[in-house]
């Protein structure tokens, strides 16, 4: 019995998003926010792979009025979850967080939005000396939503990443 390679490439690729949580839906859009935006509760998930000698990591504030559920799609070990912080408090733990490495510069606040428009969440990225990385914002980051969950898709911009790697 002989298979065709070309047929099975749809079942492999169905598969593989199955295994890896993938959706086809495109990524949720961000847009640049003010610290005045931020109020209500939320729960501050710091994130961090670990990898880039702490550059990759960010701050998600996951709003708790609604039941959208913000997580990592990573192990449990890169990130810590926080409840019921008030808009300022979350703000100024995020910065805290970000703040950690010589290279950073400031912080970027945006929102996140949901299909519909509607601001869902906030997100606090940490921002570089382009000298030190060749930009200021090394991170590429997906927001995947599946049903009441966004998974939170997380890593190092590919110049920066082939320089941990040690490639070039």
């Amino acid at each position: 019995m002989q298979i065709n390679t070309l047929a099975t490439i749809p079942f492999v690729g169905l598969l593989f998003m199955t295994l890896f949580g993938c959706t086809s839906e495109p990524p949720l859009k961000l847009e640049f926010a003010e610290p005045s935006e931020v109020t209500g509760t939320y729960t501050l998930i710091l994130f961090d792979s670990g990898l880039g000698n702490g550059i990759q990591r960010i701050a998600v504030l996951d709003g708790e009025r609604d039941k959208i559920t913000f997580e990592p799609y990573a192990p449990e070990r890169e990130f810590k979850k926080l409840p019921g912080l008030s808009g300022p408090e979350a703000l100024r733990r995020a910065e805290a967080y970000l703040n950690m490495t010589p290279q950073f510069q400031r912080t970027q606040l945006s929102r996140i939005k949901n299909r519909t428009g509607e601001t869902i969440g906030f997100e606090m990225r940490p921002l570089y000396q382009r000298i030190a990385f060749g930009t200021n914002d090394v991170l590429d980051i997906n927001y995947r939503p599946s049903d009441d969950t966004v998974f939170i898709h997380m890593k190092l911009i590919d110049s920066v990443e082939r320089t941990f790697r040690g490639g070039s």
